[in-house]
C-alpha cells in the first residue's frame, strides 16, 4: 500500500512537514493568493498608467514619432529627447515601443522579486528561530535523532512557504513580461536559478545570525533584515544607474545581488541602450577576475554569481552544522577558518 505524499513528505525532512503543518491552512493560502494576485494586478494598472493617453501630441517615454519642426511643446532645454514624440497611426491609436513596455515590468517585478523573497524572507526565518530560542522548542529539536542540515533546510524550505507562494504566482506574469520583451527563455530561467541560488544564501545566513545573535530578542529579526534591505537598496541604484563597478575589493558585493545579472537580460532585447536609459552591460564589461574579462558575456558573469553564492553557502552550512548542536561552539574550527580566509583571497583576487 502507497503511503500518502505527505507521510513521504515527513519521512523525508520532518521539520519541513512540521512547517508545513503549522502554516498551509486554507485562510493564510487564500490570504497569500490575494496578495500576489492584487498585488500583479496593481502594478500592471501602474505600468498600463504610465502609457500614453492624453488626446494632445505629447512627450512619451514608450512613443516613437519625431516631433514638428517648429513644435516647442519642452518647457526645458534639457528635456527634449529625440523620437520620443507622441504621434498616432491612421487607425487613432498612439505609436509605442510595446516590447520596451513590458522590458519596463519585467525589470520592475524582478525588483519587488528580489527585495520580498530576500528581505522578507530572511526576516521570517529570523524571527522563527528567535520564537523558537524563547519557547525552550528549539531545544528539543537539537535533541531530535534528525541532523542539523535536516532540520534547517526544513525550517528554509518550509518557514517562507507562503512567500514561495506568493512569488510563484507572479512567475506566469513575469515571464510572460519577459517573453514579450524579446528576453531569451533561457536568460529568464537563469535569473530565476540566481534568485534562488541568493535565496539560499541569504537564508542560510540569516539561521547562522539568528543562532549566534539570540541575545538581541525580538530585535534580532528587524536588525538582520534592515541590514539586507539596505545592501539591496544601495546596490540596486548603483545597478540601475550603471556605476556598479568600483575597481577594488568592494566589487565582490556585486556577486551577491542578483539584480547583477538583469543587465545581460536587458541587454539581450537588442533594444537600444539609450532607449532603455537603464542596466547597462558594458559596465559589467570592466569587472575583471585575474585579469580575466568573465563578464563580457552573459553566462560567465551568471556562472560566476553563482559560483560565489554556492562558495559562501557552503562556508556557512559547515558553521550551521557545528553551532546547531554546540551553541557554545566557536562557528568554525581552526582549520576551517584557514580554510575560509583562502577562499575569500581567492574569490576577492
Amino acid at each position: 500500500m502507497k503511503l500518502h505524499w505527505l507521510d513521504r513528505l515527513g519521512e523525508w525532512n520532518p521539520q519541513f512537514f512540521r512547517e508545513l503543518k503549522g502554516r498551509l491552512k486554507p485562510r493564510n493560502l487564500a490570504i497569500a493568493a490575494a496578495i500576489s494576485v492584487v498585488g500583479q494586478a496593481l502594478l500592471y494598472l501602474f505600468y498600463e498608467g504610465l502609457l500614453p493617453a492624453h488626446p494632445k501630441p505629447s512627450y512619451n517615454r514608450y512613443c516613437v514619432g519625431a516631433p514638428p519642426a517648429d513644435w516647442s511643446g519642452y518647457q526645458h532645454p534639457g528635456s527634449y529627447i529625440p523620437n520620443n514624440y507622441c504621434v498616432k497611426d491612421l487607425l487613432g491609436n498612439f505609436m509605442i515601443i510595446k516590447q520596451l513596455w513590458w522590458l519596463d515590468l519585467f525589470i520592475g517585478m524582478s525588483i519587488i522579486g528580489i527585495f520580498a523573497l530576500l528581505v522578507v524572507g530572511t526576516h521570517m526565518l529570523i524571527a522563527d528561530l528567535s520564537r523558537e530560542e524563547r519557547r525552550g522548542t528549539l531545544n528539543f529539536i537539537r535533541l531530535s535523532p534528525q541532523s542539523a542540515k535536516s532540520i534547517l533546510s526544513g525550517k528554509i524550505l518550509g518557514v517562507p512557504i507562503l512567500l514561495y507562494l506568493v512569488g510563484a504566482l507572479a512567475i506566469p506574469l513575469h515571464l510572460g513580461a519577459g517573453l514579450a520583451a524579446n528576453i531569451p527563455l533561457s536568460l529568464i530561467l537563469s535569473f530565476y536559478v540566481v534568485l534562488a541560488a541568493s535565496c539560499a544564501f541569504f537564508y542560510s545566513a540569516a539561521l547562522l545570525y539568528g543562532l549566534v545573535s539570540s541575545g538581541l530578542g525580538g530585535f534580532q529579526a528587524w536588525l538582520g533584515s534592515g541590514a539586507i534591505l539596505f545592501f539591496l537598496f544601495v546596490m540596486t541604484g548603483l545597478t540601475m544607474e550603471s556605476d556598479l563597478i568600483a575597481h577594488n575589493s568592494l566589487d565582490w558585493l556585486t556577486l551577491f545581488y542578483p539584480g547583477t545579472v538583469l543587465p545581460y537580460l536587458v541587454n539581450s532585447t537588442f533594444l537600444p541602450p539609450e532607449t532603455v536609459g537603464y542596466l547597462k552591460v558594458k559596465d559589467l564589461a570592466e569587472l575583471l577576475w585575474y585579469g580575466q574579462p568573465l563578464w563580457i558575456k552573459a553566462w560567465g558573469g551568471i556562472g560566476f554569481v553563482l559560483l560565489n553564492c554556492g562558495l559562501w553557502t557552503y562556508w556557512i552550512w559547515q558553521g550551521l552544522k557545528r553551532r546547531f548542536h554546540n551553541p557554545t561552539a566557536t562557528v568554525l574550527s581552526k582549520q576551517q577558518s584557514y580554510w575560509l580566509s583562502g577562499s575569500f583571497v581567492a574569490i576577492t583576487a
